[in-house]
């Protein structure tokens, strides 16, 4: 189950700069890093609180949920909304569809205010790369199935190594596919080709850091010391 972090509402509105950080965390610290991602099939568990001028909780007149889709679909879950104890309200919520939801908790009363969170949900099978999906990833390719096989694997198995894959997001999925094309177009190419003219020379090779993965990877990448 996760918890998408806490909404805060008071006689501001959430977000101006005497109001408290808001993000999708695992835990119920309102304070916590950035957003997390969800995916199909989660239980999130969205909290409110609403709090008076001493930052004490404080019951509103009323309160509303109202969850949009990036496709413009709506979900009112006002019908669902538990008040664990005067100031703090709760909804469980089961994304139906993938992509972009942005939830617009609503307070009336003395304490009206509105606060909104955004969350992403994901497919749970992200991380599975298909042959068929790298030939539409790659383009026209001259490589069998064996051969993208084979190259999935490795750097499937490089990038595990090098990054935390677990959640497993868009950006590791692309930086994948992307290795595997730079797997290949080292195949293709020996390790230095020298052609010389009137005493010059030059060389072609493929770098063996790709700026694309490592722009994608970036924030996933384990830090290595020593």
């Amino acid at each position: 189950m996760g918890v998408l972090g806490y909404a805060v509402l008071g006689h501001t509105v959430l977000g101006q700069p005497d109001v408290g950080p808001i993000g999708g965390t695992t835990t119920t610290n309102p304070t916590a890093g950035p957003p997390v991602r969800f995916h199909l099939g989660d239980v999130i568990t969205l909290i409110a609180q609403v709090r008076d001028e001493d930052d004490n909780l404080a019951a509103p007149g009323a309160m509303g949920l109202l969850i949009v889709h990036e496709s413009g679909d709506e979900d009112d879950l006002t019908s669902s909304i538990v008040t664990t104890e005067p100031g703090e309200h709760t909804v469980p919520y089961v994304p139906a569809v993938m992509g972009r939801h942005v939830a617009t908790w609503t307070a009336t009363g003395a304490y009206a205010g509105v606060a909104t969170v955004v969350l992403d949900v994901d497919p749970i099978d992200l991380a599975f790369i298909s042959v068929t999906d790298l030939r539409d990833y790659l383009g026209a390719t001259s490589a069998t199935d064996s051969e993208l096989t084979v190259a999935l694997r490795a750097e499937r198995a490089a990038q595990a190594q090098r990054c935390r894959i677990d959640p497993y997001t868009y950006e590791l999925r692309e930086a994948l596919m992307r290795r595997v094309a730079r797997n290949l177009a080292a195949r293709s190419v020996p390790v230095a080709t020298f052609t010389s003219f009137d005493g010059g020379a030059t060389s072609t090779r493929v770098p063996s850091v790709d700026a694309e993965v490592r722009r994608l990877e970036g924030p996933y990448r384990r830090l290595t010391c020593g």
